[in-house]
């Protein structure tokens, strides 16, 4: 396993739109039966996870993760994208590899990366929606 500041390094030198796989270990929620006298096979919580998608750049304030997009969905007509986006953190992660530079449209990988900065996120979860809005540095919004 690479340490943090590997991972940090690695990442630093990824494009948006590159083509990664992200080594790392996902949180779990477990409901246990605990039985002090019995011995027996030993819990385990290791949930080794492989993501691969494109980079979108190393995003939070309070801890960092690495944004993949694995789907992206374009809208005809209004520009619009829906993308399928999963924020590992930094310290959950085993490892970084670059897959493909460059592999994106240069035009849609343009227009996602503006989109991505400056737009309006909608993160939709169980038929529950919540509007996040994302703001630059300049924004007064």
């Amino acid at each position: 396993m690479k340490s943090s500041g590997e991972v940090l390094k690695t990442v630093s030198q990824l494009r948006f739109g590159d083509l990664i796989e992200v080594e790392w270990s996902d949180a779990s929620k477990r409901e246990i039966r605990l039985h002090p006298k019995v011995k027996g096979k030993r819990h385990v919580f290791d949930v080794p996870v492989r993501s691969v998608g494109f980079f979108f750049g190393l995003v939070g304030e309070e801890v960092k993760h690495i944004a993949v997009a694995r789907d992206i969905f374009c809208w005809p007509g209004n520009g619009d994208f829906d993308v399928d986006l999963t924020a590992i953190p930094l310290g959950m992660t085993k490892g970084v590899r670059a897959i493909l530079t460059g592999v994106l449209d240069p035009n849609l990988c343009c227009q996602l990366k503006t989109a991505f900065e400056r737009g309006t996120v909608r993160i939709v979860k169980r038929g529950k929606q919540l509007r996040l809005h994302l703001t630059t540095r300049g924004d007064t919004a």
